[in-house]
């Protein structure tokens, strides 16, 4: 991932398994520039294949 990449998970218990290993992997990921987002396909019908 470089500065300007999109990184969005839709399955918070597999991104980590507790809140401050998320908070350590969310830190360093915006401190390179990363942009994070959350997102439950489940309540906006929306998904990621094909197109993320």
């Amino acid at each position: 991932m470089w500065d300007g990449s999109v990184f969005t998970v839709t399955k918070f218990d597999r991104f980590a398994r507790d809140m401050a290993t998320a908070n350590e992997i969310l830190t360093d990921l915006s401190g390179c520039g990363v942009l994070v987002g959350l997102d439950d396909p489940s309540t906006t019908g929306t998904t990621c294949s094909g197109g993320c």
